[in-house]
């Protein structure tokens, strides 16, 4: 061992108390506080896994809760933002997902946002939006229930159905197809 501080064991907090691990307070800049997992020096070995696990109730009691909270922020600062970071195929450190605080917004940096489960999606509240920018494409794909149980509104881009997919409207709304609508093997209602 070669830090300051060399332990072979676990570190036990007496409970009922507040307690914290942190970094001084500085007036300069300060330091990152890091809790990294063992990396592999030698051969074909897994690097360290990092496990952050609130605890268990009992009986009818609440478990505890994970909170990631990012650094708040004094007069005409920025709040900070939650960034999760992975390596690519080729072994570069890239940002895969980050929390926005100053645009209140969760931007997916790399990939796809997929859920793998029936029955599983993305629900919006009153008066939520889906927005796209002028290079974007809503793509619904495998519809089997409903989508939407109000508007949909696409400024720019493509609304791309496949696999079956119907696209209607009730006599309260309307449906307006313009430029080329081509109709193949599937419905179009």
């Amino acid at each position: 061992f070669s830090d300051a501080l060399n332990l072979d064991g676990g570190i036990l907090i007496k409970e009922g108390t507040a307690t914290s691990i942190k970094m001084n307070d500085t007036s300069g800049t300060p330091a990152a506080l890091s809790l990294v997992g063992s990396s592999a020096t030698t051969g074909n070995t897994v690097g360290g896994d990092v496990l952050i696990t609130a605890g268990d109730s009992a009986g009818s009691g609440v478990a505890g809760k994970v909170t990631i909270s990012a650094g708040g922020h004094g007069g005409s600062g920025t709040g900070g933002d939650i960034v999760f970071n992975c390596d690519s195929s080729a072994g570069a450190s890239q940002r895969m997902l980050t929390i926005d605080a100053s645009t209140e917004n969760i931007i997916v940096e790399q990939g796809h946002l997929t859920f793998t489960q029936t029955d599983k999606g993305i629900v919006f509240g009153n008066s939520a939006e889906i927005d796209n920018d002028s290079s974007g494409i809503i793509t619904l794909t495998a519809a089997t229930k409903t989508v939407l149980s109000s508007d949909l509104e696409v400024q720019g881009g493509d609304i791309t159905m496949t696999n079956g997919s119907t696209i209607s409207s009730t006599s309260a709304g309307t449906l307006l197809l313009t430029e080329d609508v081509v109709k193949s093997s599937a419905a179009l209602q």
